[in-house]
């Protein structure tokens, strides 16, 4: 059986190599950080297509910035969970979720097609602050309100164009 030499590596060796990399790992990034990267290098490109058409990643950080805006203004921020009830795979779906983390806040999804049992469950359970359907428009949560799926008075308001 030959001898190993001392160059070949152990498996401690490979550990510590893991583990000197430690210094060299990249500082954390939001996807909403991994998006405005893609779009200073990429702007004209095909972002997000759908039934609908395509957008660029420009037109995408356009919408995107306008949804974060439109939620800001509406009260929601930092910390907040916001509920989006919209169809599965629309450029509008992915519009909002951006726009809800570039808001602050996190998402909680619940598909357009599930019964609106299963909403009220998972919009009361999360607290959610208010929520975004397939129209586009956003809904606040009344505050009094033990069930997250029944919303203020108030009239929605719109975070996507028409």
């Amino acid at each position: 059986m030959p001898e190993s030499s001392p160059e070949a590596a152990t498996p401690h060796d490979d550990a510590q190599r893991v583990l000197d990399r430690a210094d060299a790992v990249t500082p954390p990034r939001t996807l909403v950080d991994v998006l405005r990267a893609t779009v200073a290098a990429h702007p004209d490109a095909s972002a997000i297509q759908d039934g609908d058409g395509a957008l660029s990643y420009r037109e995408l950080m356009a919408r995107v910035v306008q949804v974060a805006a439109s939620l800001r203004d509406a009260g929601v921020g930092k910390g907040d969970r916001v509920g989006i009830r919209m169809p599965s795979g629309s450029r509008d779906l992915y519009v909002t979720v951006l726009g809800v983390l570039a808001a602050g806040a996190a998402y909680v999804p619940v598909d357009a097609d599930d019964p609106d049992e299963r909403a009220r469950l998972v919009f009361g359970e999360a607290r959610v602050a208010g929520v975004v359907t397939g129209t586009g428009e956003y809904t606040p949560r009344a505050a009094d309100t033990a069930d997250a799926a029944e919303t203020a008075d108030a009239a929605a308001l719109r975070i996507l164009p028409a």
